[in-house]
């Protein structure tokens, strides 16, 4: 009878430590949830909308490219 009496107590330990890892899950899914609707809401671009400036491209700004030999690229 005791042994179920001590398991009983462990089981809800065991309840109470998942519940509250669940609030801490359900929290932080509360603030993320907030911080993308904070960056949608900040976009200057309307929904819908694509930017009528594309950025540029990275391998636009790359102007030579040096091999592992210490030789410049060809066509750079």
């Amino acid at each position: 009878m005791e042994s179920m009496f001590l398991a009983q107590q462990k089981q809800d330990k065991y309840i109470k430590q998942l519940a509250s890892k669940v609030d801490v899950v359900t929290t932080n899914n509360e603030m993320l949830e907030a911080q993308i609707a904070q960056q949608a809401n900040s976009s200057s671009t309307p929904p819908g909308r694509l930017p009528s400036k594309p950025e540029p491209s990275p391998k636009e700004r790359c102007n030579a490219m040096i091999l592992r030999r210490g030789e410049k690229a060809r066509g750079t």
